[in-house]
């Protein structure tokens, strides 16, 4: 079984809407399915749970939504060091190499931030 990773860095502050771009990594004509999407908050990347002062974040392949986490009520707290692990789901998980991985962070309220790093692996599909 082939892998991939990729990894980058965010630091946003509260009050940001943001979209993050990726390109999928591997060879030109290669095919590939998102096994994993993991988010780890940094030292100064710690949210609680809010229900007016929150964000969501949302991966997705094009404008189909693959998996999200929120920070409100009933969400997920993000914890400094402790990973927070995207539920995928969905048929648009498989990608071609250099296809664009899309992040998008949306605030509620005045927001929180969003700052670390995530972490995608990619399982390479064999015809």
């Amino acid at each position: 079984m082939f892998l991939l990773t990729m990894a980058f860095v965010v630091s946003l502050a509260a009050n940001t809407n943001k979209t993050l771009y990726a390109a999928t990594p591997g060879l030109s004509g290669e095919k590939y399915v998102l096994e994993n999407l993991i988010f780890v908050p940094d030292s100064d990347g710690a949210v609680s749970i809010d229900g007016t002062n929150y964000i969501t974040v949302t991966v997705k392949n094009g404008s189909t939504s693959l998996g999200s986490f929120t920070t409100t009520t009933g969400g997920t707290a993000l914890v400094a060091g402790t990973a927070v692990v995207f539920s995928l789901s969905g048929a648009a998980l498989q990608f071609s190499a250099g296809d664009i991985v899309t992040l998008d962070s949306v605030k509620n309220g005045s927001g929180a931030v969003l700052k670390g790093t995530f972490t995608g692996t990619f399982r390479q599909i064999h015809a």
